[in-house]
């Protein structure tokens, strides 16, 4: 059977080929009676969109811009960033451009310069990192005025406005770990939770993981003490030597360390800060980083909590991509799994591609 076309339709609907077209892109008014009519005669057909013709008689350039920390400078960047150019060729015949902005992630002027040059590009929609809480909400709601979508990707911030979330359920991270410390059956009971970056206080998704831990802690009745350390240079010897002084002067107390993001290979990796941890310190920390996967080989860290970087880009992307080229509504808040990885079921993730580039 031949494809039927817009034409075809048109005519066993009785109307013309300008209504059919409205109603199959989904623009301008049509009577509802009309448009089911059309619809329905397009589904037993078996009509059959061609996007790429479409999107080429169009001939409208979409910007897509994509603001996010250096990879170079934090290797936990380079899995989203690797999700996102995987989906790259399939945008580019249908008039899709993507222009990369990066930053600093320890310098908040570099990231508002950053959003600037992104606004100045004027962007049909924006794919963000939004580390820094107060300057991304100030980004938001310029777009938000403009009606531009911005996704944001790895940081929650719960505001109402043209933003889309993917990533982790950060509070439900923290709740996950403060489940993982209280299965351990030992009389020690302080908990540091330690966060390598910006403060907590300028980070959603850092403060959500720290209050799902506590509260878990308050409902379970678990007793442990909970404290907060921030390393704001993650590179500085000197303040990870005086992280592993705070530590080991509690050592008959540590029950367990939390590692709030990736990046706890930068103090774990170094024998001459965590000679003092008790081998019944409990750690937990986050991502399949190659350096991250190593320490749990050998046993340095217990449990890691995956949170699907590369693909919080990869989906990051594409929901913009079927928004574009689809017309699909943006979702409005996207939960990605959070698996818990030990030694003993790391491969398994590897396999399936979770840590290596596609």
């Amino acid at each position: 059977m031949m494809a039927i076309t817009i034409k075809d339709i048109a005519r066993l609907a009785g109307v013309s080929r300008g209504t059919v077209d409205r109603v199959l892109n989904n623009r301008g008014k049509v009577a509802e009676k009309v448009r089911l009519k059309v619809l329905r005669i397009a589904q037993e057909y078996g009509y059959k969109k061609n996007i790429l013709a479409s999107r080429l008689s169009i001939n409208k350039i979409i910007n897509i811009a994509i603001v996010l920390p250096d990879y170079k400078i934090d290797k936990f960047w380079k899995l989203p960033f690797d999700g996102i150019q995987n989906q790259e060729a399939r945008m580019k015949p249908f008039g899709i451009i993507i222009t990369y902005y990066f930053f600093d992630l320890l310098d908040v002027k570099d990231y508002e310069i950053m959003l600037e040059k992104a606004t100045r590009s004027k962007p049909n929609a924006v794919l963000l990192a939004p580390v820094f809480r107060q300057e991304s909400l100030k980004f938001l709601a310029m777009m938000n005025q403009n009606k531009i979508p911005v996704v944001c990707i790895n940081s929650e911030l719960d505001v109402d406005t043209t933003t889309s979330y993917i990533g982790q359920d950060s509070l439900m991270t923290g709740r996950l770990a403060g489940k993982l410390f209280n299965l351990i059956d030992i009389k020690k009971n302080k908990i540091f939770v330690i966060t390598f970056g910006h403060s907590s206080n300028n980070a959603t998704h850092i403060q959500k993981k720290i209050t799902g831990l506590k509260e878990y802690n308050f409902e379970n009745n678990s007793g442990y003490i909970i404290e907060d350390l921030v390393i704001e240079n993650f590179l500085d010897l000197a303040s990870l030597q005086a992280l592993a002084a705070r530590i080991e002067a509690e050592s008959e107390n540590v029950r367990g360390l939390f590692f709030t993001n990736s990046r706890a290979y930068h103090f774990l990796n170094n024998k001459d800060l965590v000679h003092s941890i008790s081998s019944k310190v409990t750690i937990i920390g986050f991502d399949l980083l190659e350096e991250n996967i190593d320490l749990l080989i050998k046993g340095k860290i217990d449990f890691i909590l995956n949170q699907n970087p590369k693909k919080q880009g990869q989906y990051g992307i594409m929901s913009l991509f079927d928004h574009f080229i689809y017309s699909l509504q943006i979702q409005k808040r996207h939960y990605l799994q959070t698996d818990i990885v030990v030694k003993e079921n790391y491969q398994n993730y590897i396999n399936q591609h979770i840590y290596h580039a596609e």
